[in-house]
């Protein structure tokens, strides 16, 4: 299945940490870990592993495929464009040059408006809310089981 003209160019075959040689039939199911860095390091390495993600994106596409778990790992990384609106800007901070430059080159023209345009409104959770998030409403799923003798 061949993508529109206005998905952008195929991604490059080079994405960090995944290899395109075949892999092991994906499963459905894919668990976040620690192991996975979520919400971690830099707006710098953020950003990157959003290019890396968009990349990811980009070839699972091309190739008309499911992803990976190489694959996977890399997607579940992308954390939005909230706190790097410099990436976006006319003339962006030398610091976020490197990552506009990918991004005009990566992304279609509509892709790039929709990127810029959630900066004001892109926010991060961090996973330590998100935990404490689950594990409240698992005791609130258990007490109700509890009172109603469904456990």
């Amino acid at each position: 299945m061949d993508l529109p003209a206005e998905r952008g160019p195929p991604a490059a075959t080079i994405v960090r940490g995944l290899e395109t040689e075949k892999e092991e039939t994906p499963a459905r199911d894919f668990r976040i870990t620690s192991a996975h860095h979520i919400g971690e390091g830099s707006l710098r390495e953020k950003a990157l592993a959003n290019i890396d993600a968009i990349r990811t994106l980009k070839l699972i596409e091309t190739e008309n495929r499911d992803a990976t778990e190489a694959g996977k790992s890399i997607l579940v990384r992308y954390a939005g464009w909230g706190a790097m609106p410099g990436a976006f800007r006319p003339y962006p901070p030398q610091e976020w040059q490197p990552v506009a430059n990918q991004l005009r080159e990566l992304l279609t023209k509509d892709e790039y408006e929709a990127a810029r345009a959630s900066t004001p409104n892109a926010h991060f959770t961090s996973p330590a809310v998100i935990e404490a998030m689950w594990q409240a409403m698992q005791r609130g799923v258990w007490q109700r089981a509890r009172k109603s003798g469904t456990h």
